[in-house]
């Protein structure tokens, strides 16, 4: 207006009048010039039909689908634009929230929206600069000997970041060998990928300095324990002994009189080795404890052979010993004895094994991370959370086996 103003001074040959149509003239000039510049917000994607049509045999949940999905390809944009609400749908056709959300379930599944928690829905745009919504950074420490010998350690770890990434987390692995397994390390490697919140799988022997560090700085932990003790809280717990004691019952039934406890020193742990021994003498199967050394194990495992009714209760670290320097040994031992798989399947370098049957104790460690997630989203802090193993009996071994 001060512009328009000095503008009029200046004239001064002209009237008063023509002053006041100059200053209106200006006026409309410039805020049609300020229009023309203002950035457009997209408009919204095409309006919905009046009632949802359901062909012959079609459930609304596909017939829904179908229509948000056809709507969504077509209304993309070269930037990003607001898609409908959960509510919205779900007033508009009269349908449950819970069916609107299965659908935008799958849409988000196939990359067509993006939802935005206590925000709004997006239908991302089609250039590669577009904004990346997240709801957080998730630390997870990952020990890389256990990374790289535990398979069930690895997979848990893999769907873990990749569920995040499909609930728009962004994971942060923070990689640590034996020797930087300390709180001043970690701690740093956490604040350096700035994580909002830490998940900790199997802390067995996480430094217990790092929780009051990580808290101090306005960053909870949340602690996943596969085994026992732990050395800082776990919210949840994998329980596996219900599952072993169902395998000693159906030894014992079959005839077995006693169990070793085949362990490797590397990756072992003794009190979850002094567990399994406890638990199979209370299935009335007196157990011992043999720990695998790489000068003598043959000889180890000579020993084992001698009993005829014993079976044999594989840790993850031996099974993962005698995968990758006996593999022969470890097939012979299957064909000969019942071996059950207490701490899930094989980690091989070099292709399946073939073997005998083995037992197996295995978890669903895609509905372990969902539930785990699901809290995360609600803010929700539950008591703790108890994931119960199951048993499979006769599994052949190459099916047992999972490549590193």
């Amino acid at each position: 207006m001060g512009r328009v103003v000095a503008e009029c001074e200046q004239n001064s040959c002209g009237t008063v009048k023509n002053s006041r149509e100059t200053v209106t003239g200006q006026i409309a000039r410039l805020l049609l010039q300020n229009n023309s510049v203002r950035p457009r917000v997209p408009a919204r994607v095409p309006v919905l039909p009046r009632r949802l049509v359901l062909k012959e045999g079609e459930t609304p949940a596909d017939a829904l689908f179908g229509l948000l999905r056809e709507m969504a390809r077509s209304g993309r944009m070269a930037q990003d634009r607001t898609f409908y609400s959960l509510r919205e749908i779900a007033t508009r056709f009269q349908l449950p929230l819970s069916l609107v959300n299965r659908v935008f379930a799958r849409l988000e599944k196939e990359g067509l929206i993006a939802k935005i928690r206590g925000s709004r829905t997006i239908l991302p745009g089609r250039k590669y600069d577009r904004h990346f919504y997240i709801r957080g950074v998730i630390g997870i420490p990952v020990s890389i000997f256990r990374f790289s010998a535990f398979a069930d350690y690895r997979e848990f770890v893999l769907v873990l970041r990749r569920k995040l990434r499909r609930h728009h987390f962004m994971p942060a692995a923070v990689f640590y060998e034996r020797d930087q397994n300390r709180a001043d390390f970690l701690s740093e490697r956490l604040f350096d990928a700035k994580a909002d919140h830490v998940l900790w799988f199997s802390p067995r022997n996480a430094p217990a300095a790092i929780v009051p560090i990580l808290r101090d700085a306005g960053v909870p932990v949340t602690g996943v324990a596969d085994s026992s003790p732990t050395t800082i809280p776990c919210r949840y717990r994998i329980d596996r002994e219900e599952a072993l004691r169902l395998i000693l019952r159906e030894w014992r039934g079959a005839g077995l009189t006693s169990t070793v406890v085949l362990a490797d020193g590397l990756g072992a742990s003794p009190a979850d080795e002094e567990h399994y021994h406890s638990v199979s003498a209370e299935e009335l199967l007196p157990s011992k404890i043999v720990t695998l050394k790489q000068a003598d194990s043959r000889r180890a495992l000579r020993q084992i052979s001698t009993r005829q009714a014993r079976g044999v209760l594989l840790t993850a670290a031996a099974a993962s010993f005698l995968a990758l320097q006996e593999p022969e040994s470890l097939a012979a031992l299957t064909k000969e004895r019942r071996v059950a798989l207490i701490e899930g399947p094989v980690g091989v370098w070099f292709g399946a094994i073939s073997g005998g049957p083995v037992d197996l104790i295995s978890l669903d460690w895609e509905r372990i991370a969902d539930q785990i997630i699901a809290d995360l989203i609600s803010h929700s802090v539950p008591e703790q959370v108890i994931f119960s193993a199951k048993s499979r009996l006769r599994v052949p071994l190459a099916r047992c086996c999972r490549e590193l």
